[in-house]
């Protein structure tokens, strides 16, 4: 099938593909180098649009659904493709990507109900490197929504989206840790359930998001922030980290906001001095929307929920000061907080050990273009020869952005 395609005899490719199909020997990329074979020699698009969506029957899943969505999108069906994305994001709710690229569809057809759909998503899961250049496009499509039903005098309707997004704009807690000076401060958020977010684990199951690590001597890049846009109620830790460099005066501001775009917002700031290489701080939010844990992310790589890196429960964190360790406490946490180095608890409450953090990526691979593979059974008579074919079409379809640990800001686009 490859040396066909290469040859340019498309009508041979459509005539084995097709013969496969009806005897049965059904592969899911079958209807995709159909649907492409059927472009090339000219065929009519109803007859692209049908085998397009017979291979959307075989879509059973988050990937299989999104790389459906991308070719039905590539051949101009973009309502199926639409439908696609939106049935991609009930297979997996808090992954932004269908949001994102169902957005610019929806825009195009002017549809107000896929709109209402990808800008809510967007509000409230789209929240990786960029998040405020997506959350303004989402912004923006929602006011083209709004003059469309403004212009079809649909005051219901107007209604019902203008209730839906503002709903999308709350926020159950906000945290910004705010400093001066040539220094890197890290912020670590442990949620009641125990989930801890940070500059590391980014997203965790319970809802929270690290949406920014930033470091000196920039004053503007000076913060770390923590989102939860529905979060547990109950008690949440703090663990601000000193990594290197002298923070001006010691000075350290945390903003909380609670309920914000809501009728009952509050925020309170508090500033406090440096003790140690790392500082603890509760705070209560007393409601929160969120009932359960996110299932979906529970596979994700970028979500973790684990505890601190601290031998200790939680109960003794939050109610019990270093002062009141035991010797052979004492001991185990400070070989566990310096590896043996020189780690010390202080007397003031703060835990001090030496910055000694090491991180290795991992990189992988990611491969685009036509694989095939081939195996053959020869039958025991010698008479017979049974070959079977594997093709592989992989294509990137989008790639977003993503930080390096010095703060830069990297993007590559597909197609």
């Amino acid at each position: 099938m490859f040396n066909l395609h290469e040859a340019k005899k498309h009508d041979h490719v459509i005539a084995l593909i097709e013969a496969a199909l009806s005897n049965g020997h059904i592969y899911p990329w079958m209807y995709e180098v159909l649907a492409i074979s059927y472009e090339l020699v000219g065929r009519p698009k109803k007859d692209i649009e049908r085998v397009l969506l017979s291979a959307v029957d075989s879509s059973v899943d988050f990937q299989s659904t999104m790389l459906s969505s991308a070719y039905l999108s590539r051949f101009d069906n973009k309502s199926p493709a639409l439908r696609m994305y939106r049935q991609a994001s009930r297979h997996n709710p808090v992954r932004p990507e269908p949001y994102i690229l169902g957005l610019r569809l929806a825009r195009e057809l002017n549809d107000v109900d896929a709109i209402e759909w990808a800008v809510v998503g967007i509000l409230n899961y789209a929240w990786n490197d960029n998040y405020r250049e997506l959350h303004k496009q989402a912004l923006a499509a929602y006011e083209t929504a709004l003059k469309i039903l403004e212009e079809d005098n649909n005051q219901v309707r107007m209604k019902e989206l203008k209730s839906a997004v503002q709903d999308a704009l709350k926020r159950d807690l906000v945290i910004d840790v705010v400093w001066n000076g040539n220094s890197d401060l890290d912020l670590a958020v442990e949620d009641p359930q125990g989930a801890v977010c940070d500059w590391e684990t980014t997203h965790t199951v319970t809802g929270g998001v690290h949406v920014h690590d930033g470091f000196g001597p920039q004053q503007e890049n000076c913060y770390e922030r923590y989102v939860c846009v529905r979060a547990f109620p109950g008690q949440y830790l703090l663990r601000v980290n000193r990594v290197w460099g002298n923070v001006v005066a010691g000075r350290v501001t945390v903003k909380v906001i609670k309920y914000q775009g809501t009728d009952h917002e509050k925020s309170f700031t508090k500033s406090f001095t440096l003790t140690g290489d790392d500082d603890f701080i509760a705070i209560t939010l007393e409601e929160g929307r969120r009932q359960k844990i996110n299932e979906s992310l529970k596979n994700n790589q970028q979500s973790n929920i684990g505890l601190w890196r601290n031998p200790f429960a939680r109960e003794q964190r939050l109610g019990v000061g270093p002062e009141r360790l035991t010797v052979q406490q004492r001991q185990v946490l400070q070989q566990f907080l310096g590896g043996g180095q020189g780690g010390s608890v202080t007397g003031g409450g703060s835990i001090v050990g030496p910055a000694a953090i090491g991180f290795a990526p991992t990189i992988t691979p990611i491969f685009e273009g036509t694989a095939m593979g081939v195996g053959a059974v020869i039958s025991g008579d010698r008479r017979y020869v049974r070959i079977g074919v594997n093709a592989t079409f992989q294509k990137i379809v989008d790639v977003f952005n993503y930080s390096l640990n010095d703060g830069s800001s990297l993007r590559a686009n597909g197609n």
